[in-house]
């Protein structure tokens, strides 16, 4: 709710104590992570965008469609990085 009202700092804070759960299932951290990294790529922090793709790309046990989300979302990434690096 917080991300749709851009409260970006309560959604971080949202989502980084849903990681942040002991035993939580794989499943919500990796949503979580996944909310996480959109949040920081739209605040212009592409670097922890990225950190957070690859921490949901590298979680074992997580569904497929996810591990989907997060590849697509940082090839994209990584094609705007490269158009707008030259």
């Amino acid at each position: 709710m917080r991300a749709q009202t851009r409260d970006h700092h309560g959604a971080i804070a949202d989502y980084s104590a849903a990681i942040n759960i002991p035993k939580g299932p794989p499943d919500l951290v990796a949503m979580a992570r996944y909310n996480r990294a959109l949040i920081y790529d739209d605040d212009g922090d592409h670097l922890k965008a990225i950190d957070e793709l690859e921490a949901v790309l590298g979680m074992p046990a997580i569904p497929s469609r996810i591990k989907k989300e997060a590849n697509m979302k940082l090839e994209r990434m990584k094609r705007l990085s490269d158009k707008y690096s030259v």
